[in-house]
C-alpha cells in the first residue's frame, strides 16, 4: 500500500497505544489514491470510524498531531498553537508565521515516515515541564501573531511590498 501520511499513521495506530487516531469520515478517500486503496482501507480499518469531534473536545488533548500540511496548514497549526496543546508537526506546506516557530520551543518535529513519534511521546511524558514549556511557548506565538490583527497587518504589509515591487 502507499506510505501517504495517513496510511503511515493508520499502520502505526495498531502499534502506539497512545496514539488516538480516528476515520471520522470515508468520503475523503475517494480524493486519495484510487478506488483500490480506499476498499483496502474499508475492509481493514473500518474499526477506526469515529465521530466527527469538535476542536473544543479535540483540544483537551496534551499533544495535537498535524501531519500533513495542505489543509490542516491554513487552520489546523493555528488553532493547535491556541490550545496550548504540545502542537506535534509534520508540514509540506508552510503559513507566514512558521517562521516564527522554534522546533522543540513552540512545537515538536515529527519525521515524515513517523521513525521518532514514539521518542516524542515518551520524551514529553518524561518530561512534563518541557511539554508544558513548549505548549505555553506556542500559545504566545498564537497570541502575539495570529489574531485576526496580526494577519490582516500582515495581509496589509505584504500587499504595500508587493504594490512597491510593482512600480
Amino acid at each position: 500500500m502507499p506510505h501517504n501520511p495517513r496510511h503511515l499513521l493508520l499502520k502505526k495506530v495498531k502499534i502506539w497505544p497512545f496514539l488516538d487516531y480516528k476515520i471520522t469520515s470515508f468520503d475523503s478517500l475517494d480524493l486519495m489514491i484510487n478506488s483500490d486503496y480506499k476498499e483496502y482501507i474499508l475492509k481493514y480499518y473500518s474499526w477506526l470510524k469515529g465521530d466527527t469531534v469538535d476542536f473544543f473536545e479535540h483540544a483537551k488533548h496534551k499533544y495535537l498531531l498535524s501531519f500533513d500540511g495542505y489543509g490542516s496548514a491554513w487552520s489546523r497549526v493555528p488553532l493547535i498553537l491556541a490550545t496550548g496543546s504540545v502542537l506535534v508537526l509534520n508540514a509540506f506546506c508552510h503559513q507566514y508565521f512558521y517562521c516564527l516557530m522554534v522546533e522543540n520551543q513552540t512545537y515538536v518535529r515529527l519525521n515524515g515516515d513517523l521513525s521518532n513519534g514514539e521518542k516524542i511521546y515518551h520524551d514529553l511524558e518524561n518530561n512534563p515541564t518541557l511539554a508544558k514549556t513548549i505548549g505555553t511557548q506556542g500559545r504566545e506565538i498564537a497570541k502575539l501573531f495570529l489574531t485576526k490583527t496580526a494577519v490582516d497587518t500582515y495581509l496589509w504589509l505584504t500587499l504595500k511590498e508587493v504594490e512597491k515591487a510593482s512600480n
